[in-house]
Formats: C-alpha cells, sequence, structure tokens
C-alpha cells in the first residue's frame, strides 16, 4: 500500500490530510508509514516528528512489570505497597491493578479535579495516599484507573531502582529507541506537538508519559507479536472478576478478536491529543494511528481501514 492509498483511507474515515497525522500499519499484505498534515506554525509533519502517545503508554508498562515477574523482584500476587493507599486496610494485589480491578478512581475522577494544573506522578500519588477505602470490593468491578498505572510505574522504579525510561528501554525494541522518548519532569520534548496539549500537561509515567513516531510504536507492537520476551502469557492473559465474568483487559492491553484471532487494542487521549494502537500475533498485524484533535470515532475507523488493507 503506498502513501497515496494511505492518505485516500484517511480521508474515507472522515479525516483532514491537513491535520496532523502519522501512521504504520503491518500485515501479511503489506505495510505502509507515513504522515501528513501541517503543525500549527505551518510546517509539514515530519516522519520523526513525536506525537504524544498518551495511554498507549500501558503496553509499555505492562511489559516492564512482566519483565519484573519474569526475574522474580515483583510477584503479581502481592499487594501493592501499604504507603500507596495509607488509608485502605485491605489493599489490591499488582495483578489487580493491571487488570484495572483494583477498586481505584475511574478515569476522569482524579484528572477533572486539576483546576488548572498538570497531571503529575506527584499529584497522582498524593492524591492516591488521600483516597478512602473503596466501597466496592476490590476484584469486583472494572474500572478503568490511570492512577493505577501511575502506581506500577512508582512500583517499578522502587523494586528496580531505576527509572522508568530505563526500564523501558529493557523491553522495547533497540529499532524504536531513535523514535521513542519517555518525558514526566516537566520539561516536554522538542516537537511541534508539544504545543497542542494545553494548560494543564500530561507529566506522569505509568499510564502516559510516551512520545513516539508511529514507526517506533509499531516495532513495539512487532516484538509483542513475536513475543521476543516471553511474557505473553502474562500480558495477554484475560482476568476473572469474583463471579467469574471476564474482563477482556490484560496488562495495558484490551482484549478482542478478528477474524476469530485474539486483538490486542488500546487507545488514548489528552487536550490536542488522540491515538490508537491494535495489534493481532495470529495475524501479524500492527497498526498505530498518531494525531490531534478529539476525533475518537474517525481514528477508530481509520485504524479498522488500515487493518483491513494490510491484514
Amino acid at each position: 500500500m503506498s502513501a497515496t492509498d494511505a492518505d485516500a483511507l484517511i480521508t474515507q474515515a472522515g479525516l483532514a490530510t491537513t491535520q496532523p497525522i502519522a501512521i504504520a500499519a503491518r500485515g501479511r499484505r503489506g505495510r505502509v508509514s507515513a504522515v501528513t498534515g501541517y503543525w500549527p506554525d505551518g510546517g509539514p509533519v515530519q516522519a520523526g516528528d513525536l506525537f504524544y502517545a498518551a495511554s498507549l503508554t500501558k503496553q509499555v508498562t505492562g511489559a516492564i512489570i512482566a519483565r519484573l515477574v519474569q526475574s522474580g523482584s515483583i510477584d503479581p500476587d502481592f499487594p501493592v505497597p501499604q504507603n500507596f493507599l495509607p488509608r485502605w486496610t485491605v489493599l489490591p494485589t499488582v495483578r489487580q491493578v493491571l487488570h484495572h480491578t483494583a477498586s481505584l478512581p475511574e478515569a476522569g475522577r482524579l484528572e477533572n479535579a486539576l483546576d488548572g494544573g498538570s497531571w503529575t506522578s506527584e499529584y497522582v500519588m498524593q492524591m492516591a495516599a488521600e483516597l478512602a477505602p473503596p466501597d466496592c470490593p476490590i476484584g469486583s468491578a472494572f474500572a478503568y484507573s490511570n492512577l493505577g498505572y501511575v502506581m506500577l510505574a512508582r512500583l517499578a522504579e522502587q523494586v528496580a531502582g531505576r527509572t522508568f525510561a530505563e526500564l523501558a528501554a529493557d523491553v522495547l525494541p533497540s529499532s524504536a529507541a531513535s523514535g521513542m522518548a519517555f518525558f514526566a519532569t516537566g520539561a516536554l520534548p522538542v516537537s511541534p506537538h508539544a504545543a497542542l496539549l494545553g494548560s494543564s500537561l500530561p507529566l506522569t509515567t505509568g499510564d502516559g508519559g510516551l512520545w513516539t513516531t508511529a514507526d517506533a510504536y509499531a516495532d513495539f507492537l512487532d516484538m509483542q507479536n513475536e513475543d521476543r520476551s516471553g511474557a505473553a502469557r502474562l500480558t495477554q492473559a484475560d482476568h476473572r472478576l469474583r463471579n467469574g465474568e471476564f474482563v477482556r483487559y490484560g496488562w495495558g492491553i484490551g482484549i478482542r478478536t478478528l477474524a476469530g484471532h485474539p486483538l490486542y487494542i488500546h487507545g488514548g487521549g489528552w487536550t490536542g491529543a488522540r491515538c490508537k494502537a491494535i495489534r493481532s500475533p495470529a495475524l501479524g498485524l500492527s497498526v498505530v494511528v498518531l494525531t490531534v484533535g478529539e476525533q475518537d470515532a474517525a481514528i477508530s475507523a481509520l485504524v479498522d481501514k488500515l487493518a483491513e488493507a494490510v491484514a
């Protein structure tokens, strides 16, 4: 599939080729990598421009935790540290946090309380320390929580004695190194996308923090598909609630099906940033779309069209 074909699919999905978009799609029928659009300063989007990948970071976090489980540094069925949730008498396990069954606040609750401040790991962990014990028994319901993945990143850093970026380097393919970066200290990367993220900045690690090109993230998806780390049995496993119901969410990935095969998906967003990625090991499929704005339905349609074209 050519870049011209990709532009046609972008238009068919309801997106404008003038808006910043980066895509990468790989499958048995071919592969394509393309960028399109212009940044607010008038400059054209370049293949090496970093986009904010928001919650696509969670799949990286899942891979980091899996590596630490494999090395014996973390037991996924042990509770998170008491000082993370000091007011809770019963603590969720690491596994429950990974699968979003830990009775932590749903995404949006803490973010909406920022009141103009930035979303930092320090803010999130402070809010976690103030949380009262949950009304919903741990393990009884699925509630997607960004807070949980910030906690996982903090746990990984404490256990390993290394930064999240350093731990990520261990689980990312070397081919992605030049096209990925992690920023969580208040200094955003040199990228035209940074100017579009609004006044409240995403500065956490674990639930977000990744800046990437489409090709670099697709390289990571390919590595996951090929299970080069041997962690698929952990990261791709489904999870059951107390009542036996499956949650359809693994370690940083939603679990779906495509053509009768497992399909692993995730999206992400912040003010001025939207992205989605899917992969299927059985189909050799990896697709990622990075863009701006808030056109979730159109972005999902583009991912579907790209998958159909290359799978």
